[in-house]
């Protein structure tokens, strides 16, 4: 009898969550696993990325955190091997509907964020309650997914659970073919990507490219949209640079400027993983990176792949940007084949051995 997963996600908004539960929806589905991708609101554009083999369970209501009643009729009627959920809010909706419904289906909380870092406790009361609330949905959970090796740190040592509960499983990531040399264009673009929110230090980079544009000729395209634009794109005037800097919002498809870029640059003063970096290095392109926790050192092995430099350090950055311009300490072949360990298919299947354990 084939094996049955859902993957329950908020929404299929422009998100990294989302886009690694999509990914692996497909993934699974295109095994002959009958997968249902199961979302409180099915609107965002990930939603033509979804492959026919995979159903889509709309609950059709505004947010997660009301979805809790439509959740629990689907697993009350649908006989689960294993259900998988992500994100704080959705993990404490997820464990409250498998509990209300009498679930046998096995389920694993995927934990994207510190759980002791900055912002932990969340800027509003409702994050701070569903912070509160997740320390025991998690602690009723078959098992937590932490995505770096210091998050899964951080969940043993703040959740207070034994270690065999949880395991760590890095993002998956889209391999394609790419040759990066058909890709190159004339000039030194510098890119990054992510949402426009503090987290993602984009006033250091830019500050940091205040520098680098002193020096060299060159444009800095940073993707994604959020709420720190406008306080972007002041100090891009400020500083005198807003010409050299490119702001497009969220792309659906990001790859065309990773392998367009000279450098990509990753400048968060945290993270859970960090996708975007094996993305640009799946492309062939030279990294730079803070040595934020908690993905980035992994990924880049100490610095074996990219510059790693100091949080919040603009010079720092603006010196290993600049180095890795003039002399890039990486063959392109080199960074594609480190990305080839976050492939899809090795990371699908250290999910499924998590989620099918018997």
């Amino acid at each position: 009898m084939s094996k049955q997963i859902a993957l329950f996600v908020p929404n299929l908004n422009g998100g990294g969550a989302q886009r690694v539960m999509v990914t692996l929806a497909n993934e699974f589905a295109g095994r002959g696993i009958d997968t249902d991708l199961v979302v409180a609101n099915c609107e965002g554009p990930f939603r033509s990325d979804i492959r026919s083999e995979v159903r889509v369970v709309d609950l059709g209501v505004s947010r997660a955190l009301t979805s809790l009643a439509g959740l629990v009729q689907y697993l009350r009627r649908e006989k689960l091997d294993g259900v998988l959920s992500t994100l704080a809010y959705a993990n404490v909706v997820a464990a409250t509907a498998h509990l209300f419904a009498g679930s046998d289906a096995r389920l694993v909380m995927r934990e994207t964020n510190s759980l002791s870092g900055p912002d932990a406790e969340g800027k509003s009361i409702k994050e701070r309650i569903i912070r509160w609330m997740s320390f025991p949905a998690y602690t009723y959970a078959d098992e937590i997914v932490g995505i770096s090796e210091g998050l899964y740190k951080d969940i043993v040592e703040n959740i207070k659970v034994k270690d065999s509960k949880v395991s760590t499983v890095y993002n998956p990531v889209k391999i394609r073919d790419r040759n990066k040399a058909e890709n190159k264009t004339d000039g030194r673009k510098i890119v990054s990507a992510g949402r426009l929110v503090r987290q993602k230090g984009f006033s250091v980079l830019i500050s940091a490219f205040e520098t680098i544009d002193r020096e060299i000729e060159a444009d800095l395209i940073i993707l994604g949209e959020g709420e720190e634009r406008e306080n972007l794109e002041e100090l891009a005037r400020d500083l005198g640079v807003w010409e050299d800097v490119y702001m497009p919002g969220f792309v659906e498809d990001p790859f065309g400027h990773m392998d367009a870029a000279s450098v990509f640059v990753l400048s968060s003063r945290w993270e859970g993983f960090g996708n975007v970096l094996v993305e640009a290095m799946a492309c062939g392109t030279p990294v730079v990176s803070t040595d934020c926790p908690s993905g980035p050192a992994e990924i880049l092995e100490g610095g074996k792949w990219g510059h790693l430099v100091p949080v919040g350090d603009e010079k720092a950055l603006a010196e290993a940007v600049l180095e890795t311009l003039n002399d890039p300490p990486v063959e392109s072949d080199r960074l594609i084949e480190r990305a080839k360990d976050f492939s899809v298919g090795k990371i699908a299947d250290q999910y499924l051995e998590v989620l099918l354990e018997n």
